[in-house]
């Protein structure tokens, strides 16, 4: 297969698009195609070949990594247009040109691979191509992707059909079905909407029981909307039977239940379990979605052990990221905003963070506990010993995750009392009170009262304020207080006691990738700035530190790979934190916006792009701007000492006063 074979770290398909064609043209100079009944433009066409699809991670594992292996992709009209730099393709002729191949899925032979394993014995690593085969069928229905396709990562884990998390469910032999915003996509469901008016539990069926109502809609706005629906894996109460065609052309059925751990858990091996022969047939799919016995406390006794069947699921779904994505394939390739996302009831948000090759139940697939019932009692764990449970069996504005737009836009709404995991779940609707939630509190800690958060009796700090702000590393959230003896950092879900002391006499951080922190500028001649990297596994945090002479004012960073000190020619390199010039031909510069900034140069005031004549300051002790970003153009505002304004550039007089006192902060 190397000739069809895409290689290279950036590879495209146009190999593929060779694969086709010559493929087809095989058909076409052979017998007739058997084409009776088939419409071209509705069908789907497969080719399989031989070997083995290049279609999951193998970096990392102990599993064949074979190079010239071909990716598993459906290949619509257009697509195989533009791999065979053909504009008006219309289909691949067979049967002398009276009938058109229009698309085609490459379908491996097998997925399962060969390995050695600690001792160096080989086995075989068994991955069946139904979830494929199935979600190759999605994608000729119209299915975008709904994993990651930038990075490979789950995102919606194994609760759909579009995500490798689900058709590679147990091994790839039993996908879920799809989700509610899948079947609604293909015309197979139609929601009901619900509101806050509502006064009665509303009651939804598990979606494998196919009956009426089973999904409800609870919508923001005309594009941004809450799917709400039952999953539960085993709704008759007899788990899942599993008809297989053996070798001999007999049909055996197999019916495995929650007691049946190793196949429940896919435990190395369970595939074993299964009568050999072809898997034809599934009585609930929906039994692969994440659940089983969870055993009690008392291992010896089963009267505190319990079945973890599922329950309700929201979906968050964003129709103007689906709108501007569907035609790429990126749905939901941005982490912080997909197109179709699940309201992760844990509070974890954790699909997607998979190690690199892991195929099993970890969280970053879905859990059990990212359904929305009554007993979720799931538990993080911190650092520090302490137990946190984010689950309150409702969801709100308050709530973790929350019911905020995607505009950050807060709902006045929360779904409350959520069911056990029934077959027939229920929860309720209402309104809440807006008192209270427009800002959503990070955390709350009591403190001893002393002055060590407080910046003292200094000019510096009365014209340059310092404020809290948030850290987003890679592992953990931290809030940062700089105060006048160190930069603080809290782990916002264990905020007792700060997990880092960075530093002293502080100047306003920037945070960015790093954690940029520099001396006040007022105190020394020449400063130190640090860049700390919060995710080392070391004790000591910190990436580089440079000297230089002291800016005035902040430092500050346009692009995040710059820090400039503002009011200096000076700027540093975030990357290595060595020095370089600041060529932007201004001391200081506020954020440019559309090509529009503020510039200062010692006491003169530019107006970069705008229509303003430069203004002269006669400001001491602080010249500062900023821009206001809005639908009319740029605004920008101007602290001069102990005066404020705003400049308004569509204003025959731009710069307004808003107020002026001797020190204002």
């Amino acid at each position: 297969m190397e000739e069809y074979s895409p290689t290279g770290e950036n590879f495209t398909n146009e190999k593929i698009g060779q694969l086709v064609q010559d493929a087809w043209t095989e058909v076409a100079n052979g017998p007739n195609f058997d084409d009776t009944g088939l419409d071209p433009e509705n069908t789907a066409f497969i080719i399989f070949h031989a070997g083995v699809g290049r279609d999951i991670e193998l970096t990392g594992t102990n599993l064949d990594i074979t190079p010239f292996d071909i990716p598993s992709l459906y290949l619509t009209k257009g697509y195989l247009g533009n791999l065979l730099d053909q504009p008006n393709f219309n289909g691949f002729e067979v049967n002398d040109g009276s009938f058109r191949v229009t698309n085609s899925m490459i379908i491996p032979r097998t997925e399962s691979r060969r390995g050695l394993d600690i001792q160096e014995d080989e086995f075989v690593f068994p991955l069946s191509i139904n979830g494929l085969l199935i979600a190759s069928i999605g994608s000729h229905l119209g299915l975008p992707d709904l994993f990651n396709t930038e990075t490979g990562d789950p995102a919606i884990g194994r609760f759909g059909l579009m995500d490798g998390a689900g058709f590679f469910a147990y091994n790839g032999l039993l996908p879920p079905e799809p989700s509610a915003w899948e079947k609604i996509y293909l015309g197979w469901e139609t929601p009901f909407e619900i509101s806050e008016n509502r006064s009665t539990p509303i009651e939804l069926t598990a979606s494998s029981l196919d009956q009426p109502n089973s999904i409800a809609k609870y919508s923001l706005s005309s594009s941004e909307y809450f799917l709400i629906e039952n999953r539960h894996r085993d709704p008759d109460g007899n788990g899942i039977t599993i008809t297989i065609r053996e070798p001999n052309g007999n049909e055996v059925q197999q019916t495995f239940t929650n007691e049946d751990e190793a196949f429940v858990f896919q435990e190395a091996g369970f595939d074993s379990l299964l009568q050999a022969g072809t898997f034809v047939n599934a009585t609930n799919f929906d039994f692969s979605e994440p659940g089983g016995l969870d055993v009690g406390e008392d291992e010896d006794d089963p009267s505190d052990d319990r079945n973890l069947n599922g329950g309700i699921l929201i979906w968050h779904i964003d129709e103007a990221v689906i709108d501007a994505q569907l035609q790429s394939g990126l749905v939901n390739a941005d982490p912080q905003r997909r197109g179709v996302d699940l309201e992760e009831a844990d509070g974890a948000q954790d699909i997607g963070k998979a190690l690199a090759g892991a195929l099993d139940n970890s969280a970053a697939f879905g859990t059990a506990f990212d359904f929305w019932w009554d007993g979720n009692d799931y538990r993080v764990i911190l650092e520090t010993g302490r137990e946190v449970s984010f689950y309150d069996n409702r969801f709100g504005p308050d709530t973790r995750p929350n019911n905020d737009s995607n505009t950050g836009a807060k709902s006045f709404f929360e779904l409350y009392d959520f069911s056990e995991n029934l077959p027939a779940a229920t929860f309720s609707i209402r309104a809440v009170e807006t008192e209270g939630i427009l800002f959503e509190p990070l955390f709350s800690t009591n403190e001893t009262r002393n002055t060590t958060y407080f910046t003292w009796e200094h000019d510096y700090y009365d014209y340059y304020p310092l404020s809290l702000g948030i850290h987003e590393a890679d592992t953990d959230t931290f809030l940062v207080a700089p105060t006048k003896d160190f930069t603080y950092a809290f782990d916002h879900l264990d905020p007792v006691e700060p997990n880092y002391h960075l530093g002293s006499s502080r100047q306003q951080p920037i945070f960015g990738d790093l954690l940029i922190i520099s001396n006040n500028p007022r105190n020394y001649s020449e400063i130190t700035t640090n860049g700390y990297d919060l995710d080392l596994p070391t004790q000591d945090k910190s990436v580089w530190n440079t000297q230089t002479s002291a800016n005035q004012g902040f430092i500050s960073s346009q692009d995040g790979e710059t820090v400039d000190l503002d009011f200096t020619d000076i700027s540093i390199n975030v990357d290595d934190g060595s020095v370089i010039q600041n060529t932007s031909g201004y001391e200081f510069r506020s954020e440019v916006v559309n090509g529009k900034f503020v510039g200062i140069n010692g006491s003169t005031v530019i107006f970069v792009g705008e229509d303003i004549p430069d203004h002269t300051s006669n400001a001491e002790n602080r010249l500062f701007a900023g821009t206001i970003k809005s639908n009319q153009g740029n605004f920008y505002y101007l602290f001069e000492d102990g005066a404020f304004s705003i400049v308004d550039p569509n204003k025959e007089h731009p710069i307004t006063p808003i107020f002026e006192e001797e020190k204002a902060e």
